[in-house]
């Protein structure tokens, strides 16, 4: 059977190891996180289904809240025989002691309240058989990556658990477009200028499109924007021309950098004729790299784009389970 990362790299079309984006570690966090959404979601929607999220546990002194209570009970000197708890005001505690109170409360009718995230009863749970029993939501959080889909998560319907995926697969794909988002505003050219001899002009570097000379808009402003385009306006037609603009911008600036090349040869012919082969590689390599960042703009452009859209569908259809029909 599908384990949890199989099941969101189905969705997302994301490969997930231990140095993705997102990694393994991440994906078992979003799991978590997506356990307890599903959880707090449902039961809002429908508070008949929370039973199926609840686990029940007993003390001789309190227990610790997880959750939303579905009930609290009191042993009375047996085990068998519960005693229905019902809330009261924490600052009737001691209140709820006394005899002479109109908030007494008694063996036979004892109260509960919450407290510094413990759940005590009046009068007090002890030993011999006067345990406070809780039944309560318990969101499992020991759920990782490599779980088999199916097999269980604790005090979880199974017929829930692919929404906990769906969780997953959408956090993972904003993940992924973060990553791209960042890796598409990091480019720079790597190719190293020859030594130059002393008597020449300094050789001509290329120079990044940092700043477009009409709208002053840096190129990261630019990539921004497109993105904008596809996540928030959901306009493909204005990203394209926007991912058109960009690479303009590139290839004026590699022209520019190809022109200043050949007017360096020029003046300086005579002097580093025998640099000749090492400018043209070096000019070649610029080109490469400018060339290859514009291919990588357009790739990751459309990637991004279709992220974008699984995660809009995938959000969609996640709120959707959440939803009862006639609003009921």
């Amino acid at each position: 059977m599908a384990t949890f990362e199989t099941q969101v790299e189905a969705l997302t079309g994301i490969a997930i190891d231990g140095s993705s984006d997102p990694t393994q570690t991440e994906l078992s966090a979003f799991l978590v996180d997506g356990v307890k959404d599903v959880v707090n979601r449902m039961i809002e929607a429908r508070p008949a289904e929370l039973s199926k999220f609840t686990a029940t546990s007993n003390e001789t002194d309190a227990v610790v809240k997880t959750g939303k209570i579905l009930s609290v009970v009191r042993e009375h000197d047996s085990t068998t025989i519960l005693r229905k708890c019902t809330a009261i005001d924490p600052g009737d505690r001691y209140d709820a002691t006394d005899t002479d109170s109109l908030n007494y409360r008694s063996k036979t009718s004892p109260g509960y309240y919450e407290l510094d995230g413990l759940i005590r009863t009046v009068p007090a749970a002890g030993s011999g058989n006067n345990d406070v029993v809780v039944t309560q939501v318990s969101y499992d959080t020991g759920v990782v990556f490599g779980d088999t889909v199916g097999s269980g998560i604790d005090n979880f319907p199974t017929e829930y658990e692919h929404l906990v995926g769906i969780y997953a697969a959408i956090k993972s794909i904003g993940a992924k477009m973060g990553a791209i988002r960042a890796s598409l505003s990091s480019f720079s050219v790597t190719a190293v200028p020859p030594d130059m001899p002393t008597t020449a002009t300094s050789i001509p570097t290329y120079e990044d499109p940092d700043t477009d000379d009409a709208g002053g808009r840096s190129i990261s402003d630019e990539i921004d924007q497109m993105l904008t385009y596809i996540e928030t306006d959901e306009d493909v037609e204005l990203a394209s021309a926007k991912g058109v603009e960009i690479n303009l911008r590139f290839k004026r600036a590699l022209d520019q950098f190809n022109s200043d090349i050949a007017k360096y040869k020029t003046e300086n012919e005579g002097e580093v004729s025998h640099y000749a082969s090492e400018i043209n590689s070096y000019s070649a390599d610029v080109s490469a790299q400018v060339q290859e960042q514009a291919q990588k703009i357009a790739t990751e452009t459309l990637r991004y784009q279709w992220l974008q859209d699984r995660h809009t569908a995938y959000t969609q259809e996640y709120y959707s389970a959440f939803v009862v029909p006639g609003g009921e």
